[in-house]
């Protein structure tokens, strides 16, 4: 558009005269007001979306594409603060050139939104947990954001699948954030370090009774005793969960008893046997005199095995039918007083009783022969055969007496 305007008008000699002026006015923009460059707007960062306005100064130009990895669609390319839409996240370059040739650049810069997937938590019987997190787009890292002591990660933190390793055991939560440009999103795992059990059920052993102590060394977690191996049922005294309980059983015979240590998920079990004997008590009857070489032993057996021995006396003794027997026939070598000692043993359990038996040797009388005699005196004639042997008048009227005495054979 062009504007004419008369600047000066005055007379001058008797001539009238007029300055006329030439003035162009076109399309403006801040740059020809202000007198500075082009400003395509400032730099922006878009997250989670493929779509933009731009904010290039007021003004008319032409945007277009410098560069970028997809196609950039503007709504309107003349406007300086046009709509864009582009097929493929990344760094654009646009630049707007306004009318008088002028023109600058700026960058548009699209980010994916990252989706945090920080896998699954469990838990562990150590100090190390293998992480499982699935990576989206950007940069991850692993922190641990909950719980006592330190973490360190192998290789490094920012391995989805990263080993850490924490210094103290207890419970941790542990966070994966992805990082986009200006874009994030992160997830939470929580993991259970647990400490080993290390179960030591200490020693079994042979018992003369239903009781027995144990002997467990706790280590971490929680023990218990149960029976596994043996007839009948096992009670426990304080209770199954003391290393050193009282095990009472209601059957006597071998038992296998099971220490279980449990930690959180963590367990470990150490077994011991236990034979349970019944006492013995034994009863090794009555003694007696035999006036032979043989007597019949009277034991009564408890429990166990039962067997005969002679333990004091001379000669020596044979058992019919066994020295097991508790009747058995006794036969020795030798009269005299023996000792015979009856002792059952189970297992690991004793215990004897002791008889004495006198044996004797059978006297054969020999009273020698009578006769007739004019006076009042006789000369006896026994022949002696063991023992002590004594005179005594059996029959007949008045008394006897004998010289030297009554228990000499010819007296």
């Amino acid at each position: 558009m062009v504007l004419f305007l008369i600047a000066n008008t005055g007379f001058a000699f008797g001539y009238h005269s007029s300055i006329t002026e030439e003035i162009v006015i076109g399309r403006t923009s801040k740059a020809d007001i202000l007198g500075g460059p082009a400003d395509a707007g400032p730099d922006q960062f878009i997250c989670g979306s493929l779509t933009a306005t731009l904010a290039a100064d007021p003004g008319t130009g032409l945007w277009s594409t410098d560069d970028g990895p997809g196609t950039v669609n503007f709504t309107d390319a003349t406007l300086y603060n046009t709509g864009i839409s582009v097929t493929l996240y990344g760094s654009y370059t646009l630049r707007w050139t306004v009318d008088d040739g002028e023109e600058t650049t700026n960058e548009v810069n699209f980010y994916q939104q990252s989706t945090a997937n920080a896998g699954t938590g469990g838990d562990e019987c150590d100090l190390d947990f293998t992480l499982n997190a699935i990576p989206s787009v950007g940069t991850g890292t692993w922190t641990m954001t909950s719980g006592t002591g330190t973490a360190s990660y192998s290789p490094n933190a920012n391995d989805p699948a990263a080993v850490v390793t924490v210094t103290k055991y207890g419970t941790k939560e542990f966070t994966w954030t992805e990082i986009n440009g200006t874009c994030s999103d992160a997830a939470v795992i929580v993991v259970n370090f647990y400490q080993q059990p290390v179960a030591d059920a200490g020693t079994g052993g042979d018992e003369c009774d239903l009781d027995f102590i144990f002997n467990a060394i706790a280590s971490v977690g929680t023990g218990t005793w149960t029976m596994t191996s043996g007839t009948g049922t096992a009670s426990y005294l304080p209770d199954a969960n003391t290393p050193g309980a009282v095990v009472t059983v209601t059957n006597y015979g071998t038992k296998e008893f099971t220490w279980t240590e449990v930690n959180g998920t963590c367990s470990d079990n150490g077994v011991i046997t236990v034979n349970f004997y019944q006492q013995p008590v034994a009863d090794a009857g009555t003694g007696g005199d035999e006036c032979d070489l043989d007597f019949i032993l009277n034991a009564t057996a408890s429990a166990g095995t039962g067997t005969w021995t002679m333990t004091s006396g001379t000669g020596t003794a044979s058992y019919l039918p066994d020295a097991n027997t508790p009747g058995a026939v006794v036969t020795v070598t030798n009269y005299g007083t023996k000792e015979f000692t009856w002792t059952e043993v189970n297992g690991t359990c004793s215990d004897n009783g002791v008889i004495t038996v006198n044996f004797y040797q059978q006297p054969v009388a020999d009273a020698g022969t009578g006769g007739d005699e004019c006076d009042l005196d006789f000369i006896l004639n026994a022949t002696a055969s063991v023992g002590t042997g004594t005179w005594t008048m059996t029959s007949g009227t008045g008394t006897a007496s004998y010289l030297p005495d009554a228990n000499t054979p010819g007296a």
